[in-house]
């Protein structure tokens, strides 16, 4: 077999290994968002959980935010590759949701759970807007309080570089991405 040949299997070789992460050559022909759900958040922190491809489209869900918390969902070429959720709970009944986290590991002195595709946050704050149902005790009416607590989930359906890589992106991303939320909350 010439060298020539043996070069041009090489590429073949390569390209084919590499079309898990991208389509063989092919780059990001689309802006990286710099917000989602309405939070401004630098490009460079969503890249990694962005494939290459043609578009980017994001659907956000924003039925008031300070009563329903938010979500949104990016996707590239018509695939969902990068999801976030906020949602108004009550402390007493916080899930800590980390069982959908591969690999979790707890950062920041245990204020964050990220994984390789996932990472989750709980904020103390208090929103006399969002309402939470109480059940009611015997005797007693069923009623609301008042939302004590506000949790942010991260999905990535793109895994950047292995584990560790992922799990390093995941962590720069739900940080800077709740530190700019927590600027827009109705805490009182």
């Amino acid at each position: 077999m010439t060298s020539k040949r043996m070069r041009g299997l090489a590429v073949v070789a390569l390209c084919i290994g590499s079309l898990a992460v991208t389509s063989c050559g092919k780059e990001r022909e689309y802006a990286v968002p710099r917000d989602l759900c309405g939070v401004k958040v630098s490009p460079e922190l969503v890249e990694p959980f962005l494939p290459a491809g043609d578009s980017v489209s994001q659907n956000d869900g924003l039925d008031p935010p300070e009563v329903a918390g938010i979500w949104c969902a990016v996707s590239v070429d018509g695939r969902e590759e990068l999801k976030v959720t906020g949602d108004w709970v009550l402390k007493s009944n916080l899930d800590t949701r980390i069982s959908g986290i591969s690999h979790p590991s707890r950062i920041r002195g245990g204020k964050y759970v990220v994984g390789k595709r996932g990472a989750t946050t709980a904020l103390p704050c208090r929103n006399p807007k969002a309402r939470i149902d109480v059940p009611a005790r015997e005797g007693e009416k069923q009623h609301t309080v008042p939302a004590d607590t506000y949790v942010i989930e991260v999905r990535s359906y793109h895994e950047p570089e292995g584990v560790e890589e992922s799990k390093k992106a995941m962590a720069r991303f739900i940080v800077a991405f709740t530190e700019s939320l927590k600027k827009a909350q109705p805490c009182s």
